[in-house]
């Protein structure tokens, strides 16, 4: 299927993104979940907590019809098996704080010891592409710290799948 691209709606994604990564680093609210946020478990997989868009309406929509995705990837410290730890700094404790992006935000954890495995993550992406009304061609990761090396990995292997991306 062809997909119009818009640098208009790339470049306002962008920006977005770079004005979300700014109030992620200086979210203060820590310890609960975003109202909206739907965690998922695997089997096999990586266990991550979606965070829809809050107004659907109000969002551009790519010809196809579909939504941004945001994928972030945490640091080391966030690594486990308890995934409420995601809401201690980082992307799902800005969106705990009622900060907003105009996409929906998945959020995966790594395992204690492990490091990010591309694979892993493609079927995390897979796994939100295939339940909600996601634009494929806009599709974004954000990584901090070892989820900065996770995002080098991804987009090294997987680079046909991905949008943009943004280390810090």
């Amino acid at each position: 299927m062809y997909h119009r691209f818009s640098w208009s709606n790339h470049i306002q994604m962008c920006i977005a993104l770079v004005l979300f990564l700014v109030a992620v680093s200086t979210a203060s609210v820590a310890g609960t979940m975003p109202p909206t946020a739907k965690i998922v478990t695997q089997k096999d997989g990586y266990n991550y907590v979606l965070v829809p868009p809050n107004d659907t309406n109000s969002i551009t929509r790519s010809s196809a019809g579909g939504l941004p995705l945001v994928v972030s990837l945490h640091g080391k410290s966030l690594s486990g098996s308890k995934i409420s730890s995601l809401t201690k700094h980082g992307t799902i404790n800005a969106l705990s704080a009622q900060l907003r992006l105009p996409a929906y935000v998945v959020a995966p954890q790594c395992p204690s010891g492990s490091r990010w495995d591309p694979h892993r993550i493609i079927d995390v992406i897979n796994d939100v592409v295939k339940e909600y009304d996601i634009d494929t061609n806009r599709i974004y990761v954000l990584g901090m710290s070892m989820g900065g090396y996770g995002t080098f990995d991804l987009v090294d292997r997987k680079s046909t799948r991905l949008n943009s991306s943004h280390v810090s």
